[in-house]
């Protein structure tokens, strides 16, 4: 008996900790917790801002974006980019494909040669270095482009890695297919100086103008953050970008911000006080079906101590199907709210309470059958 009241207790008292971290939502959504959630943080500069507006992205230019998807070119400038070489050997790359569904692949570079992809992009939006030689980063400046390509610089620019830096310093971002962007806050730095900047954010829906939803006017050396409580709602197929310059060319200007994803069907996540909408039914993990949970998972515990201790023999017959039924509600509720997620396997402490209440039905069943029998 002791045995089972521990392991109820731990079943009680443990398990519900495994969620502790929906106190804090941003953190259960970066721990990959949270089902139809996903975070994305972008960063991009411009080293040498002009005083025409130009996008905050390495090319210092304003981007133009592929009016088709299309297979591209990786390359780099350097020869030691290459598999093998001391510079950079893998590169993984992330856009959207022609319906804006999200795809990635990772390629090797060969140097100034250029590698076609094998999937199409409509929209590059980050690029990374993989692997690498000796030097541990690219030597060179690395070009994911279309067109003819010149000492590994492609005509068409649409992702670059500036040599060292092993990623790529963009602002664009585009909602892929089938998602809301949320943007929860962005930050501006301006680091040269005698020199005022101009920063714009700027979004772009599908078939449709740029238009600007915020203006930065700033100082060198400073910086700004803009909060949005709430966050800011941004349709799926809607592009993103920063754009600035400078009253004399040659600023330096840094831009980052935090954005959620939320597939259709659920609710955006934004209350720490565990106060959440449901979407379409979609139990999320912020909801009150934990709490439902915690009443089935109790009840069941009591059921399941008071099946070994109640004495009279009706009483001791129910609480097991009764008993049962509690725990595969709990079971139910459990799994609905972590499926897909690293904590779904825990769902099998639940099913032994539900096998020890069958045994015991089992041996009630066979006790009274044998006591019938010798009256």
């Amino acid at each position: 008996m002791k045995r089972i009241l521990v392991f109820l207790v731990l079943v009680c008292f443990l398990v519900p900790m495994v969620g502790a971290d929906y106190t804090d939502p941003d953190l259960a959504i970066s721990k990959n917790l949270v089902t139809g959630h996903w975070k994305i943080h972008k960063f991009g500069h411009n080293e040498g801002l002009s005083t025409d507006l130009e996008t905050i992205w390495s090319g210092s230019n304003i981007y133009t974006y592929p009016p088709a998807a299309t297979i591209m070119n990786l390359t780099s400038t350097d020869a030691d980019d290459n598999m093998g070489g001391t510079g950079a050997w893998g590169v993984t790359v992330y856009g959207l494909d022609g319906n804006y569904d999200m795809i990635n692949e990772t390629m090797q570079l060969n140097g100034q040669n250029p590698i076609p992809t094998t999937l199409k992009y409509l929209r590059v939006y980050r690029m990374f270095i993989r692997q690498s030689g000796t030097t541990g980063f690219n030597e060179g400046i690395i070009y994911l482009g279309t067109g003819a390509s010149a000492a590994g610089v492609p005509t068409n620019k649409y992702a670059i890695i500036d040599q060292n830096y092993g990623q790529t310093m963009m602002t664009q971002f585009t909602i892929p297919n089938g998602y809301t962007g949320y943007l929860k806050r962005f930050t501006i730095s301006c680091y040269t100086t005698n020199k005022n900047f101009e920063s714009y954010l700027r979004i772009r829906w599908i078939g449709e103008s740029w238009r600007r939803i915020e203006e930065s006017n700033m100082i060198a050396g400073s910086s700004l953050t803009i909060p949005y409580e709430p966050p800011l709602p941004i349709q799926a197929k809607t592009d993103i970008e920063f754009i600035g310059k400078v009253d004399v060319a040659g600023g330096f200007t840094e831009v980052n911000y935090d954005l959620i994803l939320v597939k259709d069907g659920y609710s955006l996540i934004t209350n720490p006080t565990l106060d959440v909408n449901i979407a379409e039914s979609e139990v999320d993990y912020l909801s009150n079906s934990m709490i439902l949970w915690l009443v089935f998972i109790t009840m069941g515990s009591v059921f399941t101590t008071g099946s070994r201790i109640i004495q009279e023999k009706t009483l001791r017959t129910l609480s097991n199907p009764i008993g049962i039924i509690m725990w595969v509600a709990a079971t139910y509720i459990y799994a609905i709210n972590f499926v897909d997620t690293a904590y779904f396997p825990v769902v099998v402490i639940h099913l032994l309470p539900i096998l020890l209440h069958l045994t015991w039905a089992v041996n009630d069943i066979n006790i009274s059958s044998k006591v019938n029998n010798y009256e």
